[in-house]
């Protein structure tokens, strides 16, 4: 048992910086640790060389996913002594099925995005006392849940808002360059992955007009529709665009 004076050290791994920051604020505010990475690469790297009490995980992210990094981690892969580290995942998909694959691939439970106070930290608590497999089951989050979480955490922290936002629309641009040269590629993978990036960025923000954009392309790179996919990155920048303009 740690001693009372002793902080909980918790690693994230989540490929968006918006989800990232937002993530590691709600945990510094309840009083962890909290360190953060973009890939289960670098779950590993850092599992390897310091000491954690607890794993955050997107389920996907580039180069290696949530669920290969698990696996990856219980098998020994970033040394024995953080084998049984107990991970928490979390998904924009949060099905019985969905918590069943994170379970099957070594995870101790399955958080909804978007993440906020109220389904996060009960599951941190159930599993850090040692629950497992989905117990705690908390309600699906409201729709004005993270708007309510980002205000929540500003007053905690002012301009924390503004900061998340701002970090966001910086990287539009780049988002919008790599839209159009994977369309023009024809690479559906890397479309693919920076829509399920940016629906997630949305999915905080509360931003609905984008993330329903973002999963549209998702879901066609994934159904191997180029036409489409092409039609709806094409939305997708108007819709970046858009929001440009709105914060200029």
């Amino acid at each position: 048992m740690k001693p009372d004076n002793v902080q909980t050290r918790v690693l994230i791994a989540e490929d968006t910086v918006v989800g990232r920051k937002v993530v590691a604020r709600i945990l510094s505010e309840a009083g962890f640790e909290v360190d953060a990475v973009e890939n289960g690469l670098g779950v590993l790297d850092l599992l390897a060389a310091t000491r954690y009490d607890m794993l955050i995980m997107d389920c996907m992210m580039p180069e290696m996913d949530g669920f290969a990094t698990a696996r990856a981690i219980r098998s020994g892969s970033a040394g024995e002594a953080c084998s049984g580290i107990p991970i928490i995942a979390i998904s924009g998909l949060a099905s019985e099925e969905d918590r069943q694959v994170c379970l099957e691939a070594g995870m101790n439970d399955l958080v909804q995005k978007p993440i906020t106070h109220d389904n996060l930290l009960p599951v941190i608590h159930s599993v850090l006392a040692g629950s497992q497999g989905g117990g705690t089951n908390p309600a699906p989050t409201e729709p004005d849940a993270a708007e309510n979480l980002l205000q929540s955490l500003d007053d905690w922290s002012p301009g924390f808002m503004d900061k998340i936002i701002d970090q966001f629309l910086d990287d539009v641009p780049g988002d919008i360059e790599v839209i159009t040269s994977a369309m023009d590629a024809g690479n559906l993978e890397e479309l693919r992955s920076l829509a399920h990036r940016l629906r997630g960025s949305a999915d905080v923000l509360s931003a609905a007009a984008l993330s329903t954009r973002a999963s549209a392309l998702e879901k066609a790179c994934l159904q191997n529709q180029p036409a489409e996919a092409r039609e709806l990155g094409q939305a997708l920048i108007l819709e970046l665009r858009a929001l440009l303009s709105a914060h200029e």
